[in-house]
C-alpha cells in the first residue's frame, strides 16, 4: 500500500467512515487488510465495525469503487 487515509464523517444522526487507499493492487490490499490479525488492524476493523456496522475482516461483496477525478496524486 502506498498511501491510506482514514476520516470519520459525522451525519446528521450517524457517523460513517471514509477511506482513502492508494495501492498498485487495491483489491489485493483489502484483502490482506481484512486478514490481519495485526493488532492495530484488528482494532481499526473492530472500531469501523462498531461505528459503521459494516465488518471489514469480511471479503468484499462488491467492486472497487471506480475513480472519477484524480488531481496531484
Amino acid at each position: 500500500m502506498k498511501k491510506e487515509a482514514w476520516f470519520i464523517q459525522q451525519l446528521p444522526g450517524s457517523s460513517t467512515i471514509i477511506a482513502f487507499i492508494e495501492a498498485d493492487d487495491v483489491e489485493k490490499a483489502l484483502s490482506d487488510f481484512a486478514q490481519s490479525t495485526d493488532p492495530f488492524d484488528v482494532w481499526l476493523k473492530v472500531a469501523a465495525k462498531s461505528i459503521t456496522g459494516i465488518d471489514l475482516s469480511l471479503p468484499r461483496q462488491d467492486p472497487v469503487p471506480e475513480t472519477l477525478l484524480s488531481h496531484g496524486f
